[in-house]
């Protein structure tokens, strides 16, 4: 679908309740979530701090070929972004709403409309462009922001939300150097329906975990979500350290007939070739780690066990065994901990060998 322009992309200059005041309209790729119905701008509050605000234009769906359905599902998606980002304020590592509420826009296309609106932390940097920018970031800043992407998994789990989206552009930086977890569009609530339960893979195909794109969708709340969160955490690390995701390094190792878009049988029919594709996309992404490096072993072990294209065995083993039936499996705590610590032997080894 081509880009809409309406009533959502007419708010500079506008100014909010409360006083606040839009500046800036951003470019597209700042603003993933919504696609051609969403726009990013910088707003200022009266006592002049900087915010990001992502404006909503439910009317455009009046254009699409099912009107009524598309207002539910942007209506439903909107709430449900809105009640995540609610319930997961004051969390360390994840991105913060200031406010949200609705401004009649006067368009010049279709009239006065209503734009809805979510105001949120401003970022200095996200992730991706830090990494595109540089071509290699530092281990020590990869772990770093590892570190703080998995606490801030962790946190939104133990808020019963499970993200689905989580790759290097959904990890914003802040100014006092602090990662953080942005972008819950795609999210889900346990206990609680979501407009994109229906799609086997909820956020970004190319990142997705292996069971999922060849449709083994687990009923289990936890398996399904958690463990994609857990899986999408090893392919961010798996990013970082080479450049390329998990899923389309495995996805390279098969061969054709057994690739997602081919394969038609059963998942546990194919996850032996599936195992065999990951053990060389693993020796692939170890060799990026330098052989002297001493995190090497340790980070590659946690892409291992994060990244296990099985779910029932996915994570720290240590975890599962003491979380069996009485919690999430999935549980980060140990992952926070880890990458905190390989953070630090990074930083340590960078300095001693004058690593930039």
């Amino acid at each position: 679908m081509s880009h809409i322009n309406s009533a959502k992309d007419e708010l500079v200059g506008l100014t909010l309740v409360d006083g606040w005041k839009v500046l800036e309209k951003l470019p597209r790729s700042q603003t993933d979530t919504g696609g051609n119905f969403s726009a990013g701008y910088i707003v200022e509050s009266p006592s002049g701090a900087k915010h990001f605000l992502k404006a909503i234009d439910f009317s455009a769906a009046l254009s699409s070929a099912d009107p009524a359905r598309m207002l539910q599902v942007l209506t439903e998606a909107f709430n449900l972004e809105r009640d995540i980002l609610d319930i997961s304020k004051r969390l360390s590592n994840v991105v913060t709403v200031i406010a949200d509420g609705t401004l009649i826009v006067n368009s010049s296309t279709s009239g006065p409309q209503p734009v809805q609106y979510l105001i949120l932390e401003l970022a200095d940097d996200s992730l991706r462009r830090m990494a595109v920018v540089s071509r290699r970031l530092p281990m020590s800043v990869a772990l770093k922001a590892l570190h703080n992407v998995a606490n801030g998994l962790r946190q939104l789990h133990g808020r019963q939300v499970a993200h689905q989206d989580m790759k290097p552009s959904n990890v914003l930086k802040f100014a006092d150097g602090a990662y953080k977890v942005c972008d819950v569009g795609r999210a889900s609530i346990k206990g609680r329906a979501a407009p994109h339960d229906h799609l086997a893979v909820a956020g970004d195909k190319s990142y997705a975990p292996l069971e999922l794109l060849y449709g083994h969708m687990d009923p289990d709340f936890g398996v399904r979500r958690w463990g994609c969160d857990a899986y999408l955490l090893g392919s961010l690390a798996t990013f970082l350290i080479c450049g390329a995701q998990m899923t389309a390094l495995v996805v390279s190792e098969l061969d054709a007939s057994a690739q997602p878009p081919v394969w038609s049988g059963a998942y546990a029919a194919v996850l032996p070739q599936v195992r065999a594709a990951f053990a060389r996309a693993l020796d692939r992404v170890a060799l990026e780690i330098p052989s002297e490096a001493p995190y090497r072993e340790e980070l590659a072990l946690c892409v291992r066990q994060l990244c296990d294209p099985d779910p029932a065995v996915r994570g720290h083993p240590n975890t599962r065994a003491v979380l069996a039936n009485v919690g999430n499996v999935y549980d980060l705590e140990r992952y926070v901990s880890i990458f905190n610590r390989l953070a630090m032997m990074a930083a340590i080894y960078e300095r001693q060998n004058a690593i930039p």
